[in-house]
């Protein structure tokens, strides 16, 4: 995927994250000799951060499809991404108690290549 993206020009240049030899500490590099640099000018710098908290879990199925097809993905790649996605379910487990079952609509399974490290909780939830 990420291939497919680099090849048709379509990543930002700036895109840090979650890219071959282009880590988070690459960007923080990359983005402290900017603001040095613009400061040895006599400019002065400002930012606006967004802090995107659960992003993975807010991620809707039926948008990202729409925009993997718009990305010029072929329709076979689009399908699989969409059946990866959908008819899952979800409950959750606190110490053997089992909420009752819900369908998911939006995010992607934690610990999947899709989402972020698994992270450990005192309780989990299962995917199926």
């Amino acid at each position: 995927m990420e291939d497919y993206l680099c090849n048709k020009d379509l990543l930002y240049k700036y895109q840090f994250g979650l890219r071959r030899q282009l880590s988070t500490e690459s960007h923080l590099l990359h983005l402290t000799d900017y603001i040095r640099f613009e400061m040895d000018k006599g400019n002065f710098v400002g930012m606006n951060l967004l802090d995107l908290q659960k992003a993975f879990n807010t991620v809707d199925h039926s948008i990202l499809s729409m925009k993997l097809q718009a990305l010029g993905l072929n329709k076979l790649v689009v399908s699989w991404f969409s059946s990866y996605l959908s008819d899952r379910h979800l409950f959750v487990d606190i110490f053997g108690t089992f909420s009752t079952q819900g369908i998911i609509t939006c995010g992607v399974p934690q610990g999947s290549i899709l989402g972020p490290s698994v992270c450990r909780w005192l309780g989990h939830i299962s995917f199926w």
